[in-house]
């Protein structure tokens, strides 16, 4: 009798871990929707003009200000302005896609063509401080556009989300090498066109962004999952509030 007992209690243990198993293999056996390859090869060349962008202008750097005239003390905050911008973006785009992914991306193509503008007045009239504002707009549009590897993981069904982002990252990878070299390619001379040709693509890249991102289909979150954001928040606000009240009171006893 015991003996019969302990089998069956084995099996009643080896149940759940079969049936783990089975799920798993059947995880790993499904396929990409032919939607789903779309999406992902959309991403992977919006991410890698968001790449190409961001190293065409760090790789340019300081030499942007030399290249008009300016000082050599002022050049080094060229590459600081636009990682600040970039910081920035990290903020701004979790409060953007609280409207959608889309729109947050937009909102940093917009900004990427915004600050290349900027830095083709900037050169233009010779412009340190223009040239300065520019980066710091293109860091702005180049940190929402690195949130392209995370939106990949909204764009494939949940088994495949690591795997879409790390074909993401892969094709940012390539596009690595590919900035350099267009940078190199679009030198005009010397002076102050010297690097027009480098904003003017960098232009083109954040609209060929744009344009990819709208046709990339993005899995919409559950209302429930909205609604525990919201509740989540109102939360936060009130704890905060809370915190802030007896601060203050303790304060003023």
């Amino acid at each position: 009798m015991s003996l019969r007992v302990e089998d069956q209690a084995s099996r009643q243990l080896k149940a759940p871990v079969a049936s783990a198993s089975s799920d798993d293999k059947d995880d790993l056996s499904a396929k990409l929707t032919s939607r789903e390859r779309w999406n992902i090869l959309l991403l992977v060349l919006a991410f890698s003009c968001v790449v190409a962008s961001l190293t065409m202008i760090v790789g340019a750097g300081n030499l942007v200000i030399l290249s008009i005239g300016g000082s050599e003390s002022v050049a080094p905050f060229a590459l600081a302005c636009f990682f600040l911008g970039m910081s920035f973006g990290g903020l701004v785009v979790y409060k953007l896609n609280r409207y959608g992914r889309k729109v947050g991306l937009w909102f940093g193509a917009i900004m990427g063509c915004c600050g290349a503008g900027v830095a083709c007045l900037g050169l233009h009239l010779e412009s340190e401080i223009l040239v300065l504002v520019s980066k710091v707009i293109l860091g702005l549009g180049t940190g929402i556009g690195m949130g392209l590897r995370f939106a990949a993981a909204e764009a494939v069904s949940s088994p495949f989300a690591s795997r879409a982002i790390t074909l993401t990252l892969c094709g940012g990878c390539l596009a690595a090498f590919v900035g350099p070299e267009i940078a190199a390619v679009t030198r005009l001379g010397q002076g102050k066109w010297t690097y027009v040709g480098l904003y003017v693509v960098s232009f083109c890249f954040n609209v060929v962004e744009a344009v990819l991102v709208s046709f990339v289909r993005f899995n919409s979150p559950p209302p429930a999952t909205i609604d525990e954001r919201r509740d989540s928040e109102h939360e936060l606000e009130m704890q905060a509030s809370t915190l802030t009240k007896d601060s203050s009171t303790n304060f003023g006893g």
